[in-house]
């Protein structure tokens, strides 16, 4: 109650009933005993007890010695508690940004009349290569991120062309050419998503500088996008659409290979071969 420093100086001639615990330091051979309160803004948070097995003197500089050891030590529980308590707030938060961003995918593939599976496939696949080609657990967590936002950009593309049973004009695949920049604009200002931008902008880009929207050319391509690219098409051409029926996965696997270095980085599909 008074928040003190207790000190026992025989702990032969306390009574069991005040002191519970005294008939096990004495087993232990204490004799002496220190208490001092953890106190931190005004509340006691626990107590720093010292034992020993000679009688000591509790002077008062030893005693004011214990108080100020007691307060840096409630400081240093308090900090670990409020770092465990941030830990955890942070990864709340982290995992409320991932179910935003699988449900933006959720969404995006319900407008396309695509399945949820699909997304989930060329996620799976495209983390999976970058595991082989030596990617660390960070770079693969933005890997995933942004092979689950591959086609967010596609928001922006008006329903009449995106959802067009048909065959697109040459004017209208220039607005749907456009869903990757917008992709860019949406997630750029997006700090906790930058990093996962390559896939969603640079996955249309093509090894030999053919591709869109900026035309770049080999190592210019992120590693990132350039495994999304085989990953997508060949899961697009393994996969039933509204207008032709699945290819087999010998015919995909052939169409694959032939692409390698105009569509597709060739070390790509070297690994894409070997672990698919």
């Amino acid at each position: 109650k008074e928040r003190k420093v207790i000190f026992i100086k025989d702990l032969a001639n306390v009574d069991d009933r005040i002191f519970t615990r005294a008939h096990l330091l004495k087993d232990e051979g204490f004799v002496s005993y220190f208490g001092a309160p953890l106190i931190t803004k005004g509340k006691i948070i626990g107590v720093l007890e010292i034992f020993q097995r000679e009688i000591l003197k509790g002077n008062s500089e030893w005693i004011e010695f214990l108080e100020t050891l007691a307060g840096q030590v409630a400081i240093a529980l308090e900090n670990a508690a409020l770092i465990n308590d941030l830990q955890s707030k942070h990864t709340e938060l982290i995992n409320a940004y991932n179910e935003t961003i699988e449900g933006w995918a959720k969404a995006l593939s319900l407008k396309e009349e695509e399945t949820a599976e699909h997304s989930q496939r060329v996620t799976e696949m495209t983390v999976k290569i970058a595991k082989a080609m030596g990617m660390g657990e960070e770079e693969l967590y933005y890997v995933r991120l942004g092979a689950l936002l591959h086609d967010i950009g596609k928001i922006g593309i008006p329903d009449s062309i995106l959802l067009k049973p048909g065959k697109l004009t040459d004017e209208e695949w220039e607005i749907m050419r456009k869903h990757p920049v917008y992709a860019f604009q949406m997630l750029a200002p997006i700090d906790y998503l930058k990093r996962a931008i390559d896939i969603p902008y640079c996955h249309h880009e093509k090894w030999d500088g053919t591709g869109y929207p900026r035309g770049l050319k080999g190592a210019e391509i992120s590693l990132a996008a350039r495994i999304f690219a085989v990953v997508d098409v060949w899961d697009a051409l393994i996969s039933d659409r509204p207008y032709r029926k699945a290819w087999p996965e010998k015919e995909a696997r052939d169409y694959i290979r032939k692409q390698s270095g105009s569509h597709f980085d060739p070390e790509v599909v070297k690994i894409f071969m070997e672990i698919s």
